[in-house]
């Protein structure tokens, strides 16, 4: 069955999860947590950010071969405040970092080729989380200081909310052609929320506790996921995959 397909049924959705990749913190910075990752269908790029909630929080990009889960380059000393989530414009080739908090309209773009920092968008949503699908040419994205969702435009006009279900702390977007995914942690079950583009809520998926939940996107037939590590806040990174007894 594909994804799609287990999502609507009514059966539950077991979610297996295996480490690929840890990510430690620099040893020069100080405490360190996992935050934002997206990918380009090649590289994932993974942020490690410093503890805090100013824009002189420095954060490190880690871009790694997502078949050989090798890093193949890092930048540091980026400023995304709290670099909370990632979204890839595939149409612009744009990487697009949320600030999330001292200002939540504020969204840093990096080249995916250098991890250069080209441009500083300010756009009318207030959001923590962000996401892009080509096949719409529309951003979804998580509305700062409570669930709600919204669509957006090309050009980060927003077109609708859609009425979150209250969860726990939230955390990364992500989204395809047909299903909306809102990864939230909890203190002892990570989850991920899924709607469709239309405003429905389908179903909530149980994620297996190893860590704290941060973000998440999709992959082929699977997902990525990242979650800070129960030592010492290091980054974990797990491919996660959906299945269904279909006795």
């Amino acid at each position: 069955m594909t994804i799609h397909e287990m999502i609507h049924s009514e059966k539950e959705i077991k979610v297996t999860l295996e480490k690929k990749l840890i990510l430690d913190k620099e040893l020069s910075y100080g405490p360190m947590c996992l935050q934002g990752g997206e990918t380009d269908g090649k590289y994932g790029y993974f942020i490690m950010n410093e503890n805090g909630a100013t824009a002189e929080v420095r954060s490190v990009i880690h871009k790694v071969d997502l078949d050989t889960w090798q890093v193949v380059d890092i930048k540091r000393d980026c400023y995304f405040c709290h670099a909370n989530d990632v979204a890839y414009d595939s149409v612009n080739h744009r990487l697009l970092v949320s600030h999330c908090n001292v200002d939540p309209h504020v969204i840093s773009v990096v080249d995916p080729d250098t991890l250069m920092i080209t441009n500083t968008l300010r756009i009318p949503v207030a959001h923590y989380a962000l996401a892009y699908n080509a096949t719409r040419n529309q951003y979804v994205g998580g509305k700062s200081r409570c669930f709600d969702i919204s669509i957006m435009d090309k050009d980060f006009n927003e077109l609708c909310v859609i009425e979150g279900e209250d969860g726990f702390v939230k955390q990364g977007f992500a989204c395809d052609d047909k299903s909306i995914y809102c990864f939230h942690s909890s203190i002892r079950n990570n989850h991920i929320w899924i709607y469709d583009w239309n405003g429905n809520f389908i179903r909530r998926v149980k994620v297996p506790m190893v860590g704290e939940a941060e973000h998440l996107f999709r992959r082929g037939d699977h997902f990525i996921a990242g979650f800070n590590g129960t030592e010492d806040k290091t980054g974990v990174i797990y491919e996660m995959f959906f299945s269904i007894d279909e006795k």
